[in-house]
């Protein structure tokens, strides 16, 4: 059963919501190694305005991963991280599992929620 969860973890994780499917060598699937192929794909890192009080940036989380949306509090962080392609308009958010950089790990990819993409264009949690 475990082989089979994680064969089936790694196929859903490396797909595009659209449809394009990323080859990554990696299972469960390794969020660098994903966020480049993403780059080949023409995606770009979403740039989001980080805030003192963004716990997560702390030791240069946010330099190196600056397409960080925002990340849980409590326990393993969960993060979800943001791209576009100005091809075709097309944002892309992976949620990622860890809290050491180049470590991370995808959860899952989707289509943004509302509130990601009111983090992409603007805090929504600022006046």
């Amino acid at each position: 059963m475990r082989v089979s969860s994680i064969a089936i973890f790694a196929a859903f994780a490396l797909c595009v919501p659209n449809g394009e499917v990323l080859a990554a060598k990696f299972h469960p699937a390794n969020y660098d190694s994903v966020r480049v192929q993403l780059f080949k794909l023409g995606f770009q890192a979403v740039k989001v305005r980080h805030l003192p009080r963004d716990y997560y940036c702390s030791e240069g989380f946010c330099d190196t991963y600056p397409e960080t949306i925002r990340c849980t509090l409590i326990g393993l962080h969960y993060c979800a991280m943001g791209f576009f392609r100005p091809s075709d308009g097309r944002y892309i958010t992976i949620t990622t599992l860890g809290e050491v950089e180049h470590k991370l790990i995808i959860m899952k990819m989707a289509d943004p929620d509302d509130e990601d993409m009111r983090y992409i264009h603007g805090r929504p949690d600022e006046p």
